[in-house]
């Protein structure tokens, strides 16, 4: 079994250094698509260069993250409220919302008061 493994392993060697022959050498740092500078990269929680994080000898270490949930919407503001699945993306505040059609056939509107919204938060506080 080991044998095969050993055979397997030098198999995709040559291939990557067959690979290889065909690629480019970059000899000069400015032909490079893109440079990361140490001064470029911004300073997050997480992030660490050159050793200041848990492992002294690395040259940047990146830790996930616990990111903290969306506190819930008041329930007066549910209907008014559409949150999102990406939390980068804040929620949509509807300003009119559709109740239901009279006999005319002529939408029976609800517009958002601010009051309204300004009670909600009150009482989450």
């Amino acid at each position: 079994m080991f044998n095969d493994t050993a055979k397997i392993a030098r198999i995709f060697e040559y291939l990557l250094a067959v690979k290889n022959l065909n690629e480019k050498i970059i000899r000069n740092i400015n032909h490079y698509e893109q440079v990361w500078w140490e001064k470029d990269i911004p300073q997050m929680d997480g992030f660490y260069i050159g050793g200041s994080g848990t492992n002294e000898d690395a040259w940047f270490e990146v830790h996930k993250q616990e990111i903290p949930t969306v506190p819930p919407v008041p329930s007066e503001l549910k209907k008014w409220v559409t949150k999102h699945d990406n939390p980068e993306q804040p929620p949509t505040v509807l300003e009119v919302l559709v109740v239901g059609i009279d006999d005319e056939e002529n939408e029976i509107v609800e517009v958002f008061d601010e009051d309204q919204l300004l009670n909600a938060f009150a009482l989450l506080q």
